[in-house]
């Protein structure tokens, strides 16, 4: 589509259920989660769209209905997937355009959010049973901590900056988690926010943090509007 005219200039067809999508500056290359279940498939498929040439140049196939959402290393070297069927976090080759290995995730089930801290080799997963943020160490695929979190999380920010995390859920809250050093985290506080108010926005640029409320009964849609304090 064109930024200036918003005309569309090519189109390319994937499977059902398109979603997540993440963009990887340092290859150039798009990365979309489509099919599974809900085409009727036991797998599911990244596939890889080559923003130069507009081309779909792959498909990552990985063995499982329902997968949630993609993390991409700023080097480019590997994409973390969440394997929410079976509550692991698969490791992807890109250059391979295949999954490389999978890392368990012990007491805590149906990932849905991730984010990584890169500076600290950390990869953070929001887990909906039972309500729980999860700390990986990326080098050694171990889990180095596991603290609670708001319920049915859905949207997970880290801030480098502030060393904090913010995760939204269906239960209505933003869990605001800090990192007190790579190994170790503890809740600070949490925010009501409204029913099933599970998707959100993190702008550092700003210092905001964007909460969209839904429509239900008597309760008008809304977004929501935090100032994030120092």
């Amino acid at each position: 589509m064109s930024g200036d005219t918003y005309e569309i200039i090519d189109s390319l067809k994937l499977a059902v259920d398109a979603d997540p999508i993440r963009y990887d500056p340092t290859t150039e290359h798009l990365y979309i989660a489509n099919g599974g279940k809900d085409a009727g498939n036991n797998y599911s498929l990244i596939s890889v769209i080559d923003t130069i040439d507009g081309e779909h140049v792959g498909d990552i196939r990985v063995e499982s209905p329902e997968l949630e959402t993609i993390a991409v290393e700023r080097s480019g070297k590997r994409l973390f997937v969440n394997i929410k069927t079976h509550n692991q976090i698969g490791i992807i080759d890109p250059e391979k355009q295949q999954m490389v290995s999978t890392w368990p995730i012990p007491e805590a089930g149906v990932p849905t959010p991730m984010a990584l801290d890169e500076d600290h080799h950390r990869l953070l997963v929001a887990c909906r049973k039972p309500p729980r943020l999860v700390a990986f160490n990326t080098e050694t695929g171990k889990v180095v901590a596991s603290v609670p979190c708001g319920g049915g999380a859905d949207d997970m920010y880290y801030d480098g900056a502030r060393k904090r995390i913010y995760i939204t859920g269906e239960e209505g809250l933003i869990s605001i988690i800090g990192q007190t050093n790579p190994d170790r985290y503890e809740p600070i506080k949490t925010l009501p926010t409204g029913p099933l108010a599970r998707n959100s926005l993190f702008v550092p640029e700003l210092n905001q943090f964007f909460v969209a409320v839904p429509g239900k009964g008597e309760q008008k849609a809304k977004v929501l509007v935090f100032q994030v304090e120092p």
